[in-house]
């Protein structure tokens, strides 16, 4: 990411709220329940919805990738809600008023069978849904333990929040600044005791821009109808020539296989620039290196109730050094592709409302950002 989109990244984003905003959340759900709480989150969600310009600006940009044409104000108001209800969910998972039994999750067998066998495996997670449905899971199966790495200030009051809130959690929440061998040591020790390490591999850890892997993300399938010509200087792109994200590792346009890849740089593609994202390589590499067996993990409401996914990535085992890098892509390929599908079913429960794919830069580029914030309509539309 350029030195011109540092504004829109997720690490830079001042949240409004502290400890004590959570903790008085919390406590109105405890008093009131979902149903009487919701329309106060409602009236919250709209606050940022307005006065938040540029997530409403990043969310258009998302949902025009996803859904493939251009966005309403009505789309970006749902993806704001989602969020809000998402929060909802969290707090319930937490204070198990979601059990096992709300959850629709084949995986549960797979992790007590690993569980059983003292074969520990990592689940790679993203910002989409609600991940505490899973432990919501775990809560109500005292044989499964998660370890969960989280990098940033939010999340950890939140989870200090949900702490007082649950004492006898099977949940253990390790705050790192980066990944150390002393932390690598920890979670083989965690695996080998058939525990499970949860880390959330779409966002760049703050402070570190360089250790990136390239992959296209959302990209049009072959033939699909999302163009150039969809993404103006108005839409933060740039319509003539292709941009390259500044400030990685290295330059790649991304797998079109998730095999393995013909060179250590990335893998060739036909996917334009504008949906090439620079991936953290953190935790594909820990997940490599650690030689457990890697799912993905995800869970979200899906209208009909709470669902939630585990699907094999890896199987495990001891990757040569050699082979390391390609393995890694190999690894961000197939999660991309099994998040790709989840998005794009359920396209309103994925929440990184910051400058995903970097598209300030392109602004930067084209010289044209005077209008590119004034409305939504202007931010979305061709």
């Amino acid at each position: 990411m350029s030195a011109g989109a540092d504004s829109g990244r997720w690490a830079d984003v001042k949240e409004r709220g502290h400890y004590w905003g959570m903790a008085l959340l919390v406590m109105l759900y405890r008093v009131f329940g979902r149903w009487l709480l919701y329309p106060l989150v409602g009236v919250v969600v709209t606050y940022f919805f307005l006065t938040r310009r540029a997530t409403r600006r990043y969310s258009a940009l998302y949902l025009r990738r996803v859904l493939g044409r251009r966005v309403r104000l009505w789309d970006v108001w749902r993806h704001h809600l989602a969020f809000g209800a998402s929060l909802m969910d969290r707090i319930a998972a937490w204070m198990g008023r979601i059990t096992r039994a709300d959850v629709a999750f084949e995986g549960h067998f797979t992790m007590l069978e690993l569980a059983r066998s003292k074969r520990g495996a990592v689940l790679l997670g993203a910002h989409f849904g609600v991940l505490e449905m899973c432990r919501a899971v775990v809560e109500n199966d005292k044989s499964l333990k998660l370890n969960v790495i989280v990098h940033d200030q939010n999340t950890r009051k939140f989870n200090r929040v949900m702490a007082r809130v649950n004492r006898q959690s099977q949940v253990r929440v390790i705050p790192v600044q980066e990944i150390t061998p002393a932390t690598a040591i920890h979670l083989r020790e965690r695996l080998d005791e058939g525990e499970f390490v949860i880390l959330l591999a779409d966002r760049l850890p703050p402070g570190n821009v360089t250790r990136t892997l390239s992959a296209p993300f959302l990209a049009p399938d072959e033939g699909g109808s999302l163009g150039r010509s969809d993404f103006t200087a108005e839409s933060s792109y740039v319509a003539q020539g292709s941009y390259v994200a500044q400030g990685c590792s290295s330059v790649a346009q991304g797998c079109n296989s998730a095999q393995g890849c013909n060179s250590a740089q990335g893998c060739a593609s036909d996917a334009p620039d504008r949906f090439v994202v620079q991936w953290p390589a953190g935790p594909f590499w820990l997940a490599l290196m650690l030689g457990a067996p890697v799912y993905f993990i995800a869970a979200c409401h899906t209208g009909f109730g709470y669902q939630a996914t585990l699907k094999l990535l890896y199987e495990g085992g001891k990757v040569a050094r050699r082979e390391r890098e390609a393995k890694c892509y190999a690894l961000l390929q197939d999660y991309i592709q099994v998040l790709e599908k989840l998005c794009r079913r359920h396209p309103y429960q994925w929440f990184n409302f910051y400058d995903f794919w970097g598209d300030d830069a392109h602004i930067g580029q084209a010289g044209s950002s005077k209008n590119s914030n004034d409305s939504i309509t202007q931010d979305s539309q061709p």
